[in-house]
């Protein structure tokens, strides 16, 4: 157990003396925050991206029977 406290003391002591500093930093993204274009556009005209849940106009028409790939743009 004594290598399990020493290597649990090392933790979050990054850049001090004997331990390297984090290089694997994410860098931000590039499309942060800009329009996607739709995927999908309904029969009165709503788009959906693909992205995030599913609209209400598209579970409806799944609930009858249609296909989601009939209303890819």
């Amino acid at each position: 157990m004594a290598g399990h406290r020493a290597a649990t003391a090392l933790v979050g002591q990054r850049g001090r003396a004997g331990v390297p500093p984090r290089t694997n930093v994410r860098k931000p993204r590039s499309d942060l925050g800009q329009k996607v274009a739709a995927k999908y556009r309904g029969p009165d005209g709503g788009t959906w991206s693909g992205r995030g849940r599913k609209p209400g106009w598209l579970t409806q028409l799944e609930a009858q029977g249609r296909h989601q790939s009939e209303f890819a743009v």
